[in-house]
């Protein structure tokens, strides 16, 4: 409703959306025809994202990780839309099943409590480690093997982005603003939203199989210089923007 007013009022004359799915959203909710949008994803810089190896073995051994153990990691806020609960409910499965995680999360949020109980007296809690709100994640990402994010809904989901960036796979929710950004079974896996037993086997998966964390990370690196590159999105907006100047 507000796009049909800015166009309506000469506000603006294009509507820029993200992904496919924002747009649809925006579009089914403001009754605007198609062609008032344009959809240009976020960009992320593959160059700044690429795997710091001095800084993985530094984080790593502070952090306790042995060279060949699996770290997962969480970035985002804690708090419902990101599913913390759904996080540490597929990490306590696992435990549960005699297979805890090695993961650290990082974000700060008002779930930021039941991430506290869990790791003080949660099964597979001593696994695990907050790191609060972390400014620059890219030496987080550095230091994981993979990207958990078991959003129940997102924008675009741009961690997700910033972790193919890094090379890593990334496991998370088959919902609307992750599931164009990941692609299930070739630079991740997708699961249900909320459905922490299935989060659970994808986890297991990848940390026993370390050439399909190869395969997906190198796939996720790929697709990102291919669809997010922060230099081809300044072009979209250049190109839009001489296109409305006309």
């Amino acid at each position: 409703h507000c796009g049909w007013a800015m166009l309506k009022n000469r506000w603006c004359d294009r509507i820029v959306c993200v992904l496919g799915g924002v747009q649809a959203h925006h579009s089914a909710r403001s009754g605007l025809s198609r062609r008032f949008y344009e959809v240009i994803p976020n960009g992320v810089d593959p160059l700044a994202y690429s795997r710091d190896l001095q800084r993985r073995s530094t984080l790593r051994k502070q952090w306790g990780i042995g060279d060949n153990e699996v770290l997962a990691a969480f970035v985002g806020r804690l708090d419902h839309q990101k599913g913390v609960d759904t996080l540490i409910g597929g990490v306590t499965h696992l435990a549960a099943r005699g297979s805890p995680v090695k993961l650290v999360i990082a974000g700060d949020g008002p779930m930021k409590q039941m991430v506290e109980t869990f790791i003080a007296c949660g099964e597979g809690g001593r696994e695990a480690r907050w790191l609060g709100l972390i400014e620059d994640i890219r030496s987080v990402l550095s230091a994981a093997d993979m990207l958990i994010m078991p959003s129940r809904w997102e924008g675009f989901g741009l961690a997700a982005a910033e972790a193919m960036a890094a090379g890593l796979p990334v496991v998370a929710t088959r919902v609307a603003g992750l599931d164009e950004v990941v692609v299930d079974g070739q630079t991740g896996t997708l699961v249900k939203p909320e459905d922490y037993v299935g989060l659970a086997e994808a986890i297991s998966e990848l940390i026993g199989d370390a050439q399909l964390r190869e395969r997906f990370g190198q796939a996720g690196l790929q697709r990102v210089r291919q669809k997010y590159a922060i230099s081809d999105v300044i072009e979209a907006h250049q190109k839009l923007y001489t296109e409305i100047a006309r």
